[in-house]
């Protein structure tokens, strides 16, 4: 997907990215001194996760995103299957966002 760019430049870095969709906890987290802007939940972890799925250059999406892509159309996915994933019992299917 990103391999002309990367070619173009290669002094920088490569990215991955999980994209999943729903409902998060987004607000301020921490103390007084030491605050961060945050997104919490079971969808922003699962998010990451698939992040980790992908390789450098990939986009990765869950199953949430896949349903949202859908209904918008255009867009080339290619179906990874159930990939496992760090804190969860069963594999979560995924996709590729090709370009």
């Amino acid at each position: 997907m990103t391999e002309p760019i990367a070619a173009a430049h290669p002094g920088w870095p490569r990215f991955r990215i999980g994209l999943n969709s729903g409902a998060v906890v987004v607000g301020n987290v921490g103390a007084a001194g030491r605050r961060s802007f945050a997104s919490i939940g079971d969808t922003t972890n699962l998010g990451s996760r698939l992040m980790s799925a992908g390789a450098p250059g990939q986009v990765v999406i869950g199953p949430q995103t896949r349903r949202a892509l859908a209904d918008a159309g255009g867009f080339a996915l290619t179906a990874l299957g159930a990939v496992p994933v760090k804190g969860k019992r069963d594999p979560v299917d995924a996709w590729l966002l090709n370009a």
